[in-house]
């Protein structure tokens, strides 16, 4: 899954366009978190596409969720740089992978979380 960490805006079937302003929601009952925190701190109600705004929809994030792994086969594996082509032998340029042994596991995987914001970028970006 994918998801954005300070998006910009939501939808709102009673706002024009159907666009509501999460920095707007900070001036409210809702309000709540550390970016509406921040978005306070400037002493005075920040408009949605204010350069100081936390809420630029630009920290993405991606959690694959829960991965398992079933082996019935070998322990050590040969692949690709993509974990692609699997063979039980070694080839040119190959990575050597192991499994431990014939039981299954499962595990979460967080994902990862990147900011591509940079100086100057507020939304709409």
């Amino acid at each position: 899954m994918f998801y954005v960490v300070n998006p910009s805006r939501y939808y709102d079937p009673s706002k024009p366009n159907n666009l509501g302003r999460i920095v707007d929601l900070c001036y409210t009952n809702l309000a709540g978190g550390d970016y509406c925190d921040q978005a306070r701190q400037a002493g005075q109600n920040l408009a949605w596409d204010d350069p100081r705004s936390p809420f630029k929809g630009t920290l993405r994030e991606f959690r694959p969720g829960t991965f398992q792994v079933q082996n019935s086969g070998p322990t050590t594996v040969y692949t690709d740089v993509h974990g692609r082509n699997a063979s039980s032998t070694p080839f040119t340029g190959s990575i050597k992978q192991y499994f431990s042994g014939n039981q299954g596991s499962s595990m979460y995987v967080r994902g990862a979380t990147r900011d591509w914001s940079a100086s100057g970028v507020h939304a709409p970006n």
